[in-house]
């Protein structure tokens, strides 16, 4: 899997990314000031994300609060400190994915631990940066 943050819209392979930017929702697309993650890479993020955002939708626009974002990216620098010692299965605990994955997730984080952290804590420094300057950021989903 592909686990790269892509920072331009010039990176862009197709449109199968995850957008993540600043602020709330303008009915913009594929903006430079965003940053982009492969849709099936974005799926190890997204337990830690829904479990604080009970409203997240992998196909909707989803609108995060600072307050509610920064438990968000808290809990991703966590996890992404742990995935390097815990065992696949605590991982997938960890990461809240959904349990239909089984082991095919197990496997690929056994497979992609540093890259799935490296994720992690991308998209956390992101958010973080976008809550500099926004009360809000936005993720739209496919």
């Amino acid at each position: 899997m592909d686990y790269l943050i892509r920072r331009r819209t010039s990176e862009l392979e197709s449109t199968g990314y995850m957008e993540i930017g600043p602020g709330r929702y303008t009915g913009k697309h594929w903006q430079d000031s965003f940053i982009f993650v492969w849709e099936d890479a974005f799926g190890m993020a997204e337990g830690i994300i829904a479990k604080h955002l009970p409203t997240y939708n992998h196909f909707a626009v989803n609108e995060v609060p600072r307050e509610v974002g920064q438990r968000i990216v808290d809990e991703w620098k966590g996890v992404a400190s742990a995935l390097g010692v815990v065992r696949p299965d605590e991982a997938s605990r960890l990461l809240h994915l959904d349990l239909s994955y089984g082991m095919d997730m197990e496997k690929e984080i056994s497979e992609h631990r540093e890259a799935i952290s490296t994720m992690l804590v991308g998209l956390a420094t992101a958010c973080t940066s976008f809550y500099e300057s926004e009360d809000w950021i936005c993720i739209l989903g496919m």
